[in-house]
């Protein structure tokens, strides 16, 4: 099999026939299938998922408070976060998926099974957009293949069976590649304005998808050189890209200084580390891992085929995996996620893989059987594949609903951002006051090591917060994760206390279904006062070290008691 169509031969803008309707829609239903088990199970389940479900609602109730929001939203966003302390979008994280998901919230209402839902959706439009982009250069089996390959790749489904970044921005990189087809075959100011948006477009859904850029320029420059495209266009697209960025990061940079985010760029470590091998090569160790080991071999065969036949899809997926791969590898913050987007040309080249071998059979009939137990076993294996399932903090929240509504009180645990998105979910926006252990008791960016500050340094400092703020209610995490000696003195101090008394202690699971993993279980224990309590702590100040601001929180004017507008 080659990808053998060339810029005369890439056919008519109505692409798909009634036997691509077929197999995509097959294949929507496989996605389906794979991605949505368990939707409904468990809290968030990564980290950062609570704070992208929160990045949405704050988008949400934004646009349902009105135009006195509208006008300004940084104001409202603070008084947000200063009751339900949990927000990524700005510095940290671009707005482009709370958009859509404050949309998904609006019509299927807030809760973490939605902001499942909503990267559902992105994982649909992303297996289509990968359909049509590979029929614009072969037969709809080779685009079947590839599809599959994606489908059955272990950090696909992982990422995509959660609240996280990776599957909507992959959804617009494949389908800014179908842009890029679309322009290439029929040059035109409106083609180009869609391929230039979709491309910039995925910037504002996760930052590292600005590494398409790199090979999106390459192609633009090449034609304009070679005279397939005019030259204007190549300036204006250059432009349409650039600028956007450019904006985007001085909006969320401070004065004298560049956006926090890039601290992942060095990690206080010096650029000469850069360039050692064991930078260069984590990923390549990681890749049969994330790809799996048989698409990963697939894609070789796939690749060594088409080497001779530089036709656009061959050129654009290499440059994209350069791209990528050069650039994730610069970072020296290394997960196995920051390489999901160099996974598709992976997926392209084993879709091409998987043809040569059906090609090789003669009959029909054995090619149709062939990738229907291709099909069963993409489904089985992805389908089987395990979900890192976490608690759901909303039985606790509704537990103790009177010592939250109206009240304020202190939060300490690992899941600070899944207990938040439990309250936003069942006591309503600003009807009560969420103070973080992890902003009161010390603060630091992201990650203990980068720019932790301690704020307490004895039981009698904890006594002394205790007192001064009065909470109606502590909920802190018997085992806390990172076991500091701030989360320590924090227990130590309520055990001690003549203010607080336990009153009870929760152990929240994932699900009924779901008892046998340790890590889908959290023991929280409830603290309240013995006696009612003067508070005489008028207000709290909230570092946020990512942004390296502090946003003072005024108890007095904010306290739910105290008529609070409502959303």
């Amino acid at each position: 099999m080659s990808f053998a169509r060339t810029r005369s031969t890439l056919g008519s803008d109505a692409l798909l026939n009634r036997t691509d309707l077929v197999l995509c829609a097959i294949l929507l239903a496989i996605a389906v299938l794979v991605f949505g088990k368990g939707i409904t199970v468990g809290g968030p389940r990564w980290g950062d998922a609570g704070t992208h479900a929160m990045d949405g609602v704050l988008v949400h109730d934004w646009v349902g408070a009105g135009p006195s929001a509208w006008i300004d939203p940084v104001g409202f966003a603070e008084r947000q976060y200063a009751h339900l302390p949990s927000l990524g979008m700005g510095s940290t994280y671009p707005p482009g998926f709370a958009v859509v998901e404050a949309v998904f919230f609006k019509v299927f209402g807030i809760s973490v099974i939605t902001a499942r839902l909503c990267v559902l959706g992105f994982a649909l439009a992303a297996t289509g957009g990968l359909f049509v982009l590979i029929r614009q250069y072969a037969g709809p089996r080779v685009a079947a293949c590839t599809a599959l390959a994606l489908l059955a790749m272990p950090s696909v489904v992982l990422w995509t069976r959660q609240t996280m970044l990776e599957m909507p921005t992959l959804a617009v990189l494949i389908w800014s590649a179908v842009a890029a087809g679309w322009y290439y075959r029929r040059p035109s100011w409106n083609r180009l304005a869609v391929w230039v948006s979709l491309a910039s477009g995925a910037f504002l859904f996760k930052q590292t998808a600005l590494f398409i850029l790199a090979p999106y320029a390459a192609l633009i420059i090449a034609w304009a050189v070679r005279r397939q495209v005019p030259r204007i266009h190549a300036v204006a697209a250059g432009l349409g890209a650039v600028v956007p960025i450019v904006g985007y990061f001085a909006l969320i940079s401070r004065p004298g200084q560049g956006p926090q985010v890039f601290d992942y760029v060095l990690e206080g470590r010096a650029a000469g580390s850069m360039l050692t091998a064991e930078s260069w090569l984590t990923y390549l160790r990681w890749l049969p891992g994330r790809s799996g080991t048989c698409v990963l071999l697939f894609a070789i065969v796939g690749l060594l085929a088409n080497l001779r036949r530089l036709n656009l899809l061959m050129v654009l997926t290499g440059l994209w995996f350069a791209s990528f791969y050069v650039m994730s590898s610069l970072v020296q913050h290394k997960e196995p996620r920051y390489f999901f987007f160099g996974l598709l040309p992976v997926a392209v080249w084993a879709g091409a893989g998987l043809e040569l071998v059906l090609a090789r059979v003669h009959r029909r009939e054995w090619r149709v059987l062939g990738l229907a137990t291709l099909t069963l076993v993409v489904v089985v294996s992805a389908y089987r594949q395990p979900i890192p399932y976490r608690p759901d903090y909303g039985p606790l929240v509704l537990a103790h609903r009177e010592q939250i509504a109206g009240r304020v009180v202190l939060f300490d645990g690992h899941r600070d951002s899944d207990f938040i998105l439990a309250v936003r979910q069942h006591i309503g926006p600003r009807k009560c006051v969420v103070i973080r252990g992890s902003k009161l008791l010390y603060a630091c960016a992201c990650f203990p090591h980068v720019r932790f500050q301690s704020h307490v340094e004895s039981n009698e400092d904890v006594a002394s917060l205790l007192r001064n703020y009065a909470f109606d209610g502590v909920f802190v995490e018997r085992h806390p994760k990172m076991n500091l000696a701030e989360e320590k003195l924090l227990r130590a101090a309520l055990m001690e206390s003549d203010d607080f008394t336990l009153t009870n202690s929760h152990t929240l699971a994932a699900g009924p279904q779901v008892t046998r993993n340790q890590r889908t279980r959290v023991q929280v224990d409830v603290y309240v006062p013995r006696q009612e309590l003067q508070r005489t702590a008028t207000a709290v100040e909230i570092p946020i070290p990512m942004d390296s601001r502090t946003i003072r929180v005024d108890l007095q004017t904010l306290h739910p008691d105290a008529n609070l507008p409502a959303t």
